[in-house]
Formats: structure tokens, C-alpha cells, sequence
């Protein structure tokens, strides 16, 4: 978090290298992106997102592969649903 003491030197650093991680105890907490125009704020927020969701679709997946849920066949996985259903 030292970086965001020094405005200047970070928006240095953040025009130099582009995206920034920054850290707390020298624990990765956040990135910070430089934005190619003011104009796409938005759209380069939203990419963001969309590459976060891709991200965790992605963990999501492979832990099923880990756990041999991507096996599951329809009948098992109804059957899931009905209890989960079941339980509320």
C-alpha cells in the first residue's frame, strides 16, 4: 500500500508498466490498470469483469474435473436438485 502514498510516482509507474499489483504486507490485495482513454473507462471496467468471470468459470471447472463432478450424468444431477430442493 506504500505505492498509493506517492500519487505522482505511482501514476509514473502506472503509465511505465501499465498494470500495477498492489500489496499490504506483501500480500497481492488489488490491480490497478491504466485506462487507454478516458472515453473507455467503462468498457475496459466491464472487460475486467468479464475476464474475472471467465476466471472463476474456469476454477469452477477444474474442481469439478478434481472431484469427478464433470462425470455427473443427468439422472444424479436431478437427483441432487430434488434434495437440495428437498432441504429448504
Amino acid at each position: 500500500m506504500n505505492e498509493l502514498k506517492s500519487p505522482k510516482a505511482l501514476k509514473r509507474r502506472l503509465d511505465e508498466k501499465r498494470e500495477l499489483i498492489l500489496t499490504s504486507s506483501g500480500r497481492p490485495i488489488a490491480v490497478i490498470s491504466a485506462i487507454a482513454s478516458p472515453d473507455d473507462a467503462e468498457a475496459e471496467l466491464n472487460s475486467i469483469r468479464q475476464a474475472r468471470s471467465r476466471l472463476a468459470l474456469s476454477r469452477i471447472r477444474a474442481s469439478a474435473r478434481g472431484s469427478g463432478k464433470d462425470r455427473m450424468g443427468l439422472e444424479e444431477i436431478n437427483s441432487v436438485i430434488r434434495k437440495a430442493r428437498a432441504g429448504r
